[in-house]
């Protein structure tokens, strides 16, 4: 998504870098942002039902890529769902480990 989207390509790789040196890891809206980089915000939330606030949540890393988010990224890109859960559950299982409070 560009800036020629009505501001609605601001970068949203912030919330989707690695953690604890695991440089591969990344938030599966991040993966879905870099793929759907040069369509519209509103377009892309119209494929997965959400409101274009709700996609960018997603995007940025800032709320989880649904079950049935990745059903429909899979049907669309070919994957079948289970990569993308798989990325959203190696994310939770990080950042649950990270954010465990410290007694």
């Amino acid at each position: 998504m560009t800036q020629q989207n009505k501001g609605k390509g601001r970068s949203r790789r912030s919330g989707s870098g690695s953690t604890k040196g695991q440089n591969t890891l990344q938030h599966p809206g991040a993966v879905l942002a870099q793929i759907l980089e040069d369509t519209p915000t509103a377009l892309a939330a119209k494929w997965f039902s959400l409101s274009e606030a709700e996609l960018l949540a997603v995007l940025e890393g800032r709320a989880p890529m649904t079950a049935a988010m990745a059903q429909q990224a899979g049907a669309v890109f070919g994957t079948g769902s289970a990569p993308w859960l798989e990325m959203q559950s190696a994310w939770d299982a990080a950042h649950a480990e990270t954010n465990a409070p410290q007694h």
